[in-house]
């Protein structure tokens, strides 16, 4: 059984409980996409297993929750003499850091819609020095709008299931299959940067 069953097994035996803790362990531990499980929420939601509203709430809350946690840490740690070298020798590190100092607002809201650079942008607004209440409402902001896109695609993917689910399966296949084309062209990409430094 692959991991996104075994969540939304989960989710459908504990309801919205469940779901917030599986959005902060995913975000945290970043085992599975989370845009593919909202999106089949989303999906259940249009066959009314779920309320879309608190589905919102909660996937919202959730992702704000587990970015919160990463940035608190980052702030705790503080600005070591490691975190320069790592900046230094990191090209995707020091894209996000010159992004958040000159765009802190705008680079925590739209990080969100970009899965991999979710935790390096938390970390980096905690480095930063982001203040905690500009940091929260910027995140919630971006993982607000993140959470409806992925809903409502699961919403209308799920309209299109009740109408014809071959249409529909083809249409998800090709989102799943989008998704994790760009974690893997992301993992390549880093590590061709990384054997070439």
């Amino acid at each position: 059984m692959s991991l996104p069953h075994v969540e939304l097994t989960y989710i459908l035996q504990y309801g919205y409980l469940a779901l917030f803790v599986i959005l902060i362990l995913s975000e945290l531990a970043a085992f599975a996409p989370v845009g593919i499980l909202l999106i089949a929420l989303g999906a259940l939601s249009r066959s009314h297993y779920f309320d879309f509203s608190l589905l919102l709430i909660v996937s919202t809350l959730g992702s704000t929750v587990a970015d919160y946690i990463v940035y608190r840490i980052a702030k705790q740690l503080g600005k070591k003499e490691g975190y320069r070298r790592f900046v230094e020798r990191n090209g995707f590190a020091s894209r996000i850091e010159h992004y958040m100092t000159h765009h802190p607002r705008a680079t925590i809201s739209l990080s969100r819609l970009v899965g991999f650079a979710g935790v390096p942008v938390n970390a980096m607004a905690g480095l930063s020095g982001i203040p905690p209440v500009t940091y929260v409402f910027f995140d919630a902001l971006g993982n607000f709008f993140c959470c409806i896109v992925y809903l409502l695609i699961g919403y209308y993917v799920g309209a299109a299931w009740q109408y014809d689910s071959t249409i529909a399966s083809f249409v998800l296949g090709i989102i799943f299959t989008i998704s994790l084309a760009g974690y893997l062209v992301f993992f390549l990409f880093r590590k061709k940067r990384k054997t070439r430094q």
